[in-house]
């Protein structure tokens, strides 16, 4: 129960580990190459011109870099929610629509590097400004929900199991709790988190549903691992109350 209850706390303050995991898996180093363009940039030569050049080599080469880690970053963020079996039919049909969403922006990063080695130094300095513009004003939404479509269905499939064995712990103490008031208490306790635990994770679900922004989807969630975590405590509690009830019956 221990573990269980860890791993809720442990996976409730990770919930933005969707990007980060895989940003790790994805290793992009821009730093030598950001180093080696400041250096020429900074560096003293009488022939303006060569310096032009190896500039725009370094801004080419970085350029090519970006868009090649963001290809890459972008079909392992699809292939994450690929796997994500959701079963409720209206976030299913956002998780669709999100797919194809994410194989439109690897589509467009793909593009822009069909002309860089046409490009001048200006023009190099407008493509990066264009696709930053564009990670800020499209990427950046869809990213958060492809997390907030992974982070609800995990947040789901907790509760779905919690349900069940609140379900099974009724029934299996139903006698017990008629002479216990101690066992009654714990276990309406566990009821009550667990419902609004349930509540939580509807809430964020019709939050998807209405495209709010991911901090909001992403703390109710939070709120509800934290509900459902009490609910396994309140399990645990009772069954330590069981077994210190039947304890005392055999002295």
């Amino acid at each position: 129960m221990t573990l269980a209850l860890g791993g809720f706390f442990l996976w409730g303050t990770a919930e933005a580990s969707v990007i980060e995991e895989t940003r790790a898996q994805v290793f992009c180093g821009f730093n030598e190459k950001l180093a080696e363009l400041t250096k020429v940039q900074n560096g003293a030569t009488t022939d303006s011109l060569q310096k032009i050049r190896d500039e725009l080599a370094v801004r080419k080469e970085l350029l090519s870099l970006i868009i090649d880690c963001s290809v890459k970053e972008a079909e392992l963020l699809k292939t994450k929610l690929d796997a994500v079996k959701i079963k409720d039919k209206a976030l299913a049909e956002i998780q669709e629509k999100t797919q194809i969403e994410i194989s439109l922006a690897i589509d467009y990063y793909e593009d822009q590097t069909l002309g860089i080695q046409d490009l001048g130094v200006q023009g190099s300095k407008i493509l990066a400004k264009k696709i930053f513009d564009w990670r800020a004003s499209n990427y950046s939404e869809l990213v958060g929900r492809v997390v907030n479509l992974i982070t609800w269905n995990n947040a789901e499939e907790f509760l779905v199991v919690a349900e069940k064995r609140f379900l099974e712990v009724s029934l299996g103490i139903s006698g017990i709790k008629e002479e216990s008031d101690k066992v009654g208490k714990v276990l309406e306790e566990a009821r009550v988190s667990l419902e609004k635990s349930r509540g939580l994770v509807e809430s964020s679900k019709k939050a998807i549903l209405e495209y709010a922004p991911n901090t909001k989807v992403i703390e109710d969630i939070k709120e509800a691992l934290e509900k459902l975590a009490l609910t396994y405590k309140s399990f645990f509690e009772m069954g330590q109350v069981i077994k210190d009830e039947t304890l005392k019956k055999i002295e």
